[in-house]
């Protein structure tokens, strides 16, 4: 079985996004996740919310965006596991959202600290972490590239200091050579765990980081968005799949770890 942590609802953010997601209609989004599911062989993901949203509202647009995630995952059973999301610039607001969401059953907090444009160790994002960690939500962030400062990997470290369960690292693996800085932190904090978004093809990144870290730390992610669509086949599935591992290794980093870490 395969469980995809890295799923989102709606379109990714961007500069040139145009196509909003409509909180009202979840299902719209849903037809076509499915048949994408079912041509690569992924039974189950776990679903956070698109960066690409208003946020003039404020912290009703967090909710809003929040409660479109909750509905989906209520209403369709394959998407095990709803991860809400926070403005850490809205400060005492974003963390009582963090209380709001663990009282409705969410799984994890996400933050992107490249589009909200505040570091991710900085003070407003620790604290917005740190209370997800203490009502049971765990951790998702995100560290896309080098070159995106505020989501930085030199900037994890404080992060995995600060908090003492699993925090999950989203879109790490993109660029060549950068498994090697990963199983370095991977090796300093054994609570950070690593997904395959991405994943570069060079490097045997998969077989690089279950030699340097262990499979244990690997979770198969996709970043999937559908609108636009972003794949019909999963090149990261690909890898993962096709990587010269042990299969109960390979299990592990399908499936076993999620379950573990998501106790889904």
């Amino acid at each position: 079985m395969v469980l995809d942590i890295h799923t989102h609802l709606g379109g990714p953010p961007g500069p040139d996004s145009t196509d909003r997601f409509d909180p009202g209609s979840p299902a719209v989004d849903y037809e076509l996740r499915e048949r994408i599911m079912d041509r690569n062989g992924i039974e189950e993901a776990v679903i956070l919310p698109s960066f690409d949203y208003d946020t003039s509202a404020g912290i009703e647009a967090t909710r809003a965006l929040n409660d479109s995630v909750r509905r989906i995952a209520a209403e369709y059973e394959r998407l095990v596991c709803p991860v809400g999301t926070v403005e850490p610039a809205h400060g005492h607001a974003a963390v009582e959202e963090v209380d709001r969401l663990a009282e409705a059953g969410f799984t994890g907090v996400t933050v992107h600290n490249g589009h909200q444009r505040i570091p991710l160790d900085a003070a407003p994002t620790m604290a917005v972490l740190e209370r997800a960690e203490a009502v049971g939500l765990v951790p998702f962030v995100h560290c896309f590239s080098p070159d995106w400062e505020f989501e930085s990997l030199d900037r994890l470290p404080r992060v995995a200091d600060r908090l003492s369960g699993p925090v999950v690292v989203l879109d790490t693996l993109s660029r060549f050579g950068q498994e090697r800085r990963i199983v370095e932190l991977g090796r300093r904090f054994e609570n950070l765990y690593f997904d395959t978004t991405m994943v570069n093809s060079l490097g045997l990144m998969v077989e690089s980081i279950v030699e340097g870290l262990g499979a244990r730390r690997l979770l198969f992610g996709s970043g999937l968005y559908t609108r636009p669509l972003q794949y019909r086949y999963s090149a990261d599935l690909f890898q993962v799949r096709k990587a010269e591992i042990s299969e109960a290794d390979r299990e592990l980093i399908l499936e076993g770890n999620a379950r573990r870490i998501l106790d889904v």
